[in-house]
């Protein structure tokens, strides 16, 4: 029994609609992976790009790099506050979450990062870990920014995609093991037109 990824890509029109662009059964999320996702993307006519938003997964990161140029990344807030979660005693993870929201508060991204400062410097000597995280990487979250404030709050996090892979792994769990890559392909396929044909 070999373990397999599932890369999903959703993407979402200028008028706001949702569409399921493509799925792949691969060993594993790497660049090389999703860069041939990106690449077939792009051969079936992929164009005007202008945002991704994932979580900070190497593999993700580094293809769109190479195949998006220009193209902006945003890191997925959710993400980002659970990984700055897992640095802490579960005992002060309510007040850090209480001061992230007032992080992603303002609309202005000089804001924001002011305010990240402050924060980072209030965990400083407690968690050093925390503040090293929140001064390298909270730019990333920020680049919804630049969009407007009514396509925000979808692109800000990879929530709706979560709840898509969830439906799937509810499915596969079912099969448990599938006789072949072909037959989990075909079962994630289904369930991803039938979503797509939902959304259209």
């Amino acid at each position: 029994v070999v373990s397999q990824a599932v890369l999903v890509a959703v993407g979402f029109t200028s008028q706001g609609r949702r569409e399921v662009l493509d799925w792949r059964v691969g060993d594993s999320e790497s660049e090389a992976t999703w860069g041939e996702l990106f690449r077939q993307l792009k051969d079936r006519g992929l164009s005007g790009l202008r945002l991704l938003t994932s979580d900070a997964h190497q593999g993700i990161v580094a293809a769109m790099r190479r195949h998006f140029q220009g193209v902006a990344w945003q890191r997925c807030r959710v993400h980002f506050k659970r990984e700055l979660g897992r640095k802490v005693s579960y005992k002060v993870l309510k007040e850090l979450m209480a001061d992230l929201v007032v992080v992603f508060e303002p609309e202005e991204r000089s804001e924001c990062l002011q305010r990240g400062e402050e924060l980072a410097q209030k965990w400083e000597k407690r968690y050093p870990a925390v503040a090293k995280m929140l001064r390298e990487g909270l730019e990333d979250c920020l680049a919804v920014l630049d969009f407007p404030a009514d396509h925000r709050r979808r692109l800000q996090s990879t929530n709706m995609l979560e709840n898509l892979m969830r439906r799937l792994k509810k499915r596969s769990r079912v099969v448990g093991v599938f006789p072949n890559r072909s037959s989990c392909d075909r079962l994630i396929g289904a369930q991803l037109i039938e979503v797509h044909e939902m959304w259209a």
